[in-house]
């Protein structure tokens, strides 16, 4: 019914919200979801052009389950327009944000996705919602200009220090401590950690792992594996391992994250994160993390 309503309607203002309502809809059958997919590709084509506010119906868009993958790479290209006709706009920092988190976007286009992100952030106040922004352009930093990598770093401490108050910010959190932990051992980058902050981030570690978060631990634990391997941090580094090896031995670590943490491993020992490469390679095998180590797959983690 609604559907049919939708196609005599379509170029009313209350039809993008009845639109915007019905593509999060769950009972939707496939072929109904696909009608609405085209409904909203198509209305988001005439209008982007003409008004800003269609923020709605594209946020909307942006969180539909299910369509075609033809109509979720045409609403992308929507919000790609959309964004770059108003970049500083209120709510386009949840459009960049989704963009940014799309995993099979080319590198290109999430550097001009960055750009935008950037400019956002840059030009407005330090607001509490800008996490999840900053958390995204941490999830490919290695495609970011130094200088700008190195901004983002700070601005996400800024945040942090101002409002981190709740598991709502354990995204932004994990991985800032992990940025900072690698950028400390691997030098250039202007980030120093004490002792103490290091052995700080070990009990961070190990709270997660014991609130039952072994995916957010392993950002932690990768690079704590070489910085606590040290001669004043000796107890700590003990703490690692065993909490380490409490972390592969998690049934729910598996999949595609065991693979992630096993890649980050020897990514940080390949660039002489270990204050000696053999000693590196000797706690990897201990832990059963050596290369050439298989990854089971009860599911992806």
């Amino acid at each position: 019914m609604a559907l049919a309503w939708l196609g005599e309607h379509l170029g009313t203002q209350q039809a993008e919200f009845v639109l915007g309502r019905l593509l999060l809809c769950r009972w939707l059958q496939p072929e109904d979801r696909r009608t609405a997919g085209e409904f909203a590709v198509g209305l988001l084509d005439r209008l982007i052009e003409t008004r800003d506010e269609v923020t709605f119906l594209l946020r909307n868009a942006l969180m539909a389950k299910g369509l075609p993958p033809e109509l979720d790479a045409a609403i992308l290209d929507e919000t790609f327009r959309w964004v770059r006709l108003h970049p500083l706009h209120e709510a386009a920092d949840f459009a960049l944000t989704r963009i940014l988190r799309r995993r099979d976007l080319p590198d290109a286009e999430w550097k001009e996705a960055a750009s935008l992100a950037l400019s956002w952030l840059r030009s407005s106040p330090h607001a509490e919602e800008r996490d999840f922004l900053l958390n995204s352009l941490l999830v490919r930093e290695a495609l970011l200009a130094p200088e700008d990598r190195e901004w983002v770093l700070r601005d996400s401490r800024l945040w942090l220090d101002a409002f981190d108050r709740s598991l709502k910010s354990l995204g932004l959190r994990r991985q800032v401590a992990s940025r900072e932990l690698s950028a400390h051992l691997l030098g250039g980058s202007g980030v120093e950690l004490t002792a103490a902050q290091i052995a700080h981030r070990a009990e961070e570690a190990r709270s997660l792992l014991l609130r039952n978060e072994p995916y957010s631990a392993a950002y932690y634990l990768a690079p704590l594996l070489p910085a606590t391997a040290r001669e004043d941090l000796l107890d700590v580094h003990r703490e690692v391992l065993a909490d380490t090896r409490r972390l592969v031995m998690d049934i729910r670590f598996d999949g595609s994250a065991r693979h992630r943490f096993i890649k980050t491993c020897h990514r940080l020992l390949d660039q002489g994160a270990w204050p000696k490469r053999t000693l590196g390679e000797r706690a990897l095998a201990s832990l059963g993390l050596g290369r050439g180590t298989p990854t089971p797959s009860l599911g992806e983690g």
